[in-house]
């Protein structure tokens, strides 16, 4: 980050000028925003500045400036005076401001300039129009058609965004049409332009800048993002960010799950980069006395199985790879973990390095056109356990009083669930008494999802709907609960626990239903798991006075289990 004679709060006051306007695509990433280059002044100590009449019109480029610092009477205190004598033509004057350099070849291309700057017309007769100006191999360039005109002596604030090369024309000297901002662009000199024209005698505009601040949003050499996932069923398709260790499938494997790595490259360089690919994880989850540990000789393609065979060449522009841990001896081994520690949310660090220099495997060593960025994978045993086993918070009723059947409820899509037949062992819930509730909850049941126009929505309330259940909708307690910990039960007895995926084409609910008469300071509350990098949405809650009616909630996975028998 560069910044002259920089006051913060003008920084600030740009960003909010600003803030909303340019937005980046989002598929199939978001490209991350570095934060921009600033160059700012609001002093205009005069040894900061040099300014050159660029243009010049009138009859024997007769027309004169006269440029300096005020110390006092600016926006506030000092600002920079600026004065115009010219007859019949025009003038155009260059202000550069000493260290305000950007090399894109060195920093990386430009993507966007932003500007903002306070003027005023002293002699607040006609106006004085002012500009943007680069400098790049002696040649001048300006925002001539986006241009900045003021007509009165009260102090007004200007700002433009999101300016490109194309925003830029030659004015004076010799280059091509446009400035280069790209990452074979020569270094780039910043300040402002001053102009005046007119077509009779000779005539004087003063005028003042003040609060002069640049914003220069430039595109890293090489970006590199990362998402973390599990693969519904199957390697190659991206899913939730959770992976299940454990779900039956018709192959030999623990799972038909993978821990996958969707990774996005960004070559901004304009040629083919060589880089190594690493992929560590971060074992101090595990253990505390473990940190990252390289692990890139597990990953796979997605497509094609092959491995990472280092260096990798990426091509100008965007590269997007799928990497998964497919063997069946590390799911096994990841399962083995999972039903030990119970869940983890793993972190992956990828990096993309320099093979010239890359010695340590989890760290950058290269300084030219390399990145890393991390991601989080939320390792649970089984399909229907998605929460990570940690309560932020206990949810209660939606109702100040909690009415009969008021409930909350956790949806497992189709996808998560196995493609064969599968046996429940128990239902199983997060919580406890609060301030001396019921002491549990009325009933825990497992539900077919309501198809609404073709989609799943809410728990099927019908008697088709219900699958499994323990204790019944009754207002007699049928899952005490106390302390906050886990409580699980088998379903009652008689009903099937093989089931059959096929049988749930919308998916299925664990719902977890409150005593009636509960209060917002005395209730048993269910677990609300609300770590943000694992959040499903698919965490709902219902009213008994509407029980068709369900409002799902983002801002946790509540804590209710689907507890099935694993291979």
């Amino acid at each position: 980050m560069h910044s002259i004679s920089r006051r913060s709060a003008h920084r600030v006051r740009l960003a909010v000028l600003l803030a909303g306007v340019t937005l980046l695509a989002a598929a199939p990433f978001a490209l991350a925003q570095p934060s921009p280059t600033w160059f700012c002044d609001v002093d205009f100590l005069d040894a900061n500045w040099t300014s050159t009449k660029i243009l010049d019109t009138t009859g024997g480029s007769s027309a004169t400036f006269v440029a300096g610092q005020v110390t006092t009477g600016g926006n506030p205190g000092a600002f920079r005076h600026v004065e115009h004598t010219f007859g019949a033509g025009a003038i155009r004057v260059a202000h550069v401001r000493a260290g305000a350099i950007y090399d894109p070849s060195v920093s990386g291309p430009i993507q966007r300039v932003d500007y903002s700057y306070d003027l005023q017309h002293i002699t607040a007769l006609g106006a004085v129009r002012y500009t943007l100006v680069l400098v790049q191999g002696g040649a001048y360039y300006a925002n001539v058609a986006t241009f900045d005109d003021v007509f009165g002596a009260t102090w007004l604030s200007f700002a433009r965004q999101g300016l490109v090369a194309g925003d830029f024309s030659l004015v004076a000297g010799v280059g091509p049409a446009n400035p280069d901002f790209s990452a074979t662009g020569g270094p780039i000199q910043f300040g402002y332009a001053s102009s005046n024209s007119a077509g009779g005698g000779m005539t004087t505009k003063d005028s003042g800048i003040d609060n002069w601040c640049i914003a220069i949003h430039n595109a890293p050499c090489l970006d590199v993002q990362v998402e973390a996932s599990g693969s519904p069923c199957r390697c190659g398709i991206v899913g939730l960010p959770i992976v299940h260790t454990c779900r039956p499938n018709p192959g030999a494997a623990v799972t038909d799950d993978c821990v996958t790595l969707t990774i996005s490259v960004d070559n901004n360089s304009g040629a083919a980069l060589a880089r190594n690919l690493r992929i560590c994880t971060d074992l101090s989850v595990i253990n505390p006395k473990k940190g990252f540990t390289e692990h890139t000789r597990f990953f796979r393609a997605c497509v094609g199985n092959n491995p990472v065979r280092n260096p990798l060449s990426f091509p100008p522009g965007r590269t997007v790879m799928q990497l998964a841990m497919s063997s069946s001896a590390i799911k096994s081994q990841l399962a083995a973990l999972i039903a030990t520690t119970g869940s983890i949310n793993l972190p992956f660090k990828v990096l993309v390095d320099d093979p010239a220099v890359d010695s340590n495997l989890c760290a950058l060593d290269g300084t030219s056109c390399v990145d890393e960025a991390t991601a989080i994978a939320g390792l649970r045993r089984a399909p229907g356990q998605d929460d990570d086993g940690t309560a932020e918070s206990l949810r209660g009723s939606v109702n100040a009083t909690s009415l009969m059947n008021d409930s909350l409820e956790v949806y497992i899509a189709p996808e998560q669930l196995p493609h064969v037949p599968f046996t429940v062992t128990d239902l199983e819930v997060h919580g406890g008494d609060v301030g001396g509730g019921m002491g549990g909850l009325d009933a825990l049941e497992l539900r077919r999802a309501r198809l609404v126009g073709g989609r799943p929505h809410c728990p099927d309330m019908g008697p088709f709907g219900l699958v499994l259940k323990v204790g019944n909708v009754d207002g007699v307690l049928s899952v005490p609960m106390t302390a906050t910990a886990d409580y699980r039960m088998p379903p009652d007895p008689g009903m099937p626990t093989l089931l059959d995926p096929a049988q749930f084409p919308a998916g299925l609910f664990v719902r977890g239903v409150f005593m009636p008469g509960e209060t917002a300071s005395a209730f048993t509350g269910i677990g609300a798991d609300e770590t943000a990098v694992t959040l499903l949405g698919h965490s709902a809650a219902t009213s008994g006075a509407n029980p068709t009616v369900c409002a799902f909630d983002a801002s946790a996975n509540y804590m209710l289990r689907l507890i099935m028998r694993c291979p």
